[in-house]
């Protein structure tokens, strides 16, 4: 790996020319651009095989369900329910991860026509996972089973709750457990240490899915799955988990199911949020679009109402509103921690931990992942729940494990859970000072300045003239991209900068090389208003992408540049 640093980030090259026999050889077995080679063999498919099963997957491809610790134990829990007429509490969390793995089963336990309810906390006065108020409204509704998904992994307490009630309890999450699993009828987590199931990156909904997937293996039903899959991409789209293996044969097909044969309510909500036809199979769409329509009821209100969407019960209206109340609430607070911070930067060296009481806590992780974005550290921003509790949510930067810092400091943690990018904290105002003093030493000592200089990797040069519709149409068997495979990033050197337009939010650059022009478009783009020169030479760095209102007009998006010469 060769390093240089460029512009705002430090430029990470591969070094791929011992492979070039390879690349040549996988290229013309496959008929395949040596460029998409190049990518593939970079990101570890370096067989023929490995390559097509990359490009094509197929519902074949997931692996056995039973291969996840305690499946068997889950799947015979599920049966005996349905067998007995047992009545089931699909109880969810409330972000799009959770919310469409309880939407699946709740299609899934209709198709059957076994009773069931699904239940969703309260994000203020419940806070996040099994809550004794969702543990008491099983109890007083003669539940005997919980599904939980996407949370229970960190619920030994409350677990212990059902199990003095006799309510038996399936944990469906993809969450870092603790040093000890909680005592639940049956833990379904492939991140647990004694699960040697192939692929341990699965989001929540997912793994909820390998039960339903176990359970109609033994007891089968018939019930359409594939015709839900656009729920289970959007789980693994917006829950940010890697896009490899099974997340990747999910999204991929799932996207595509959106495209072509979408169920209703998420037919809605394209139409609702504008959606291009030809750009409804793309993870922009999902990530930015429906996401956080999807989320914004949970933020603000309950997320019970975006299960009742999912379920076609509650139109998307409501959902839309909620997304826009949710930005104005989200640009206020940024606004006012950006001016803060610029006022008091020596206090933020390391790291950003900071709490008002007036926050939205269902808006402060989106805020700590914009900071990130700005100022590469490590972020923590809190408000006071209904308990007097200080509760919010972390986001880190590459190269950071969240998670673990957190872990550190937990002798001063009400509670906690996370993974390496995102987590969630709990704890008392007393202890907030002793708390940030501790996580700020660690980031210290395990985020260095050396490592706070945001990375960005250079998949390969490319001549302007190698760029064109067929190369790009070849770079569409990459999709869908997500943590763990990014779009590919490639580099131009000595290009001539023409034209440029501000366009408000963005600006529109003309770079030309070899009689070449491509038009451009930077976004954030302040950091670079001092070098911006027409008829100046630049190295870029970006992604090929298609015109969003022109198919088949392509364009570049820099992702950042440096003026030659300077």
């Amino acid at each position: 790996m060769v390093s240089e640093r460029r512009g705002r980030y430090l430029w990470r090259y591969s070094d791929l020319h011992k492979e070039a026999a390879l690349v040549r050889h996988l290229s013309k077995t496959l008929g395949l651009d040596g460029v998409i080679v190049h990518l593939l063999v970079q990101r570890g498919y370096r067989s023929a095989e490995a390559i097509e099963q990359f490009i094509a997957p197929t519902w074949s491809h997931l692996h056995n369900p039973f291969l996840m610790k305690d499946m068997d134990k889950a799947v015979s829990r599920v049966i005996k329910a349905f067998h007995n007429k047992e009545p089931i509490l699909i109880y969810g969390d409330y972000d799009v991860d959770g919310t469409t793995g309880a939407a699946l089963w709740s299609y899934f336990l209709k198709h059957r026509q076994h009773p069931f309810e699904y239940y969703v906390p309260d994000r203020e006065k419940e806070g996040y996972g099994l809550s004794k108020q969702g543990i008491a409204y099983a109890k007083a509704k003669n539940f005997s089973l919980i599904i939980a998904i996407d949370c229970g992994i960190k619920g030994h307490e409350v677990i212990e709750m059902a199990n003095a009630y006799q309510i038996d309890v399936i944990v469906c999450d993809h969450h870092e457990p603790g040093e000890t699993l909680p005592p639940a009828y049956a833990v379904l987590n492939p991140k647990r240490s004694d699960c040697t199931y192939p692929f341990n990156g699965l989001s929540g909904a997912a793994v909820a899915f390998k039960l339903l997937q176990g359970v109609e293996q033994q007891l089968p039903s018939h019930f359409p799955w594939q015709h839900y899959a656009d729920l289970l991409a959007l789980s693994v789209v917006c829950d940010l988990v890697p896009m490899r293996d099974e997340n990747r044969v999910l999204a991929s097909l799932g996207l595509k199911k959106l495209k072509e044969d979408p169920i209703p309510p998420l037919e809605e909500l394209m139409h609702i949020a504008s959606v291009k036809a030809h750009r409804r199979d793309s993870v922009y769409t999902a990530l930015f679009q429906l996401g956080p329509r999807l989320n914004a009821m949970g933020r603000l209100y309950h997320a019970k109402h975006t299960i009742a969407f999912l379920l076609n019960e509650l139109s998307a209206a409501p959902l839309h509103l909620a997304n826009e109340e949710r930005k104005s609430i989200q640009e206020a607070i940024l606004k006012e921690i950006i001016e803060h911070i610029e006022k008091h930067p020596e206090e933020f060296r390391d790291a950003i931990v900071l709490w008002n009481p007036h926050w939205e806590a269902g808006v402060i992780g989106i805020v700590a992942a914009k900071l990130v974005e700005r100022y590469h550290l490590p972020t923590l921003l809190l408000t006071k729940d209904s308990k007097g509790y200080l509760k919010g949510s972390g986001r880190a930067p590459e190269g950071f494990h969240l998670y673990q810092a957190l872990k550190h400091c937990k002798d001063f943690l009400v509670n906690f859970g996370g993974h390496q990018a995102a987590a969630g904290l709990q704890l008392k105002e007393k202890d907030f000072d002793a708390f940030k003093n501790q996580f700020i030493e660690y980031c210290k000592q395990h985020f260095p300045p050396h490592m706070r200089v945001p990375r960005l990797f250079i998949d390969c040069n490319l001549p302007f003239d190698r760029i064109n519709y067929s190369l790009f149409k070849q770079l569409k068997y990459l999709e869908p991209y997500g943590p763990e495979h990014l779009p590919p990033t490639f580099a131009t050197h000595n290009v001539l900068l023409t034209h440029v337009e501000d366009r408000g939010h963005y600006l529109r650059l003309y770079f030309k090389k070899d009689y070449i022009t491509f038009e451009s478009y930077l976004w954030n783009y302040e950091p670079y208003s001092s070098v911006l020169q027409v008829n100046r030479y630049y190295h870029i760095a970006y992604h090929v992408e298609e015109l969003y209102n022109t198919p088949g007009a392509l364009c570049l998006t820099i992702k950042d540049l440096i003026l030659v010469g300077k």
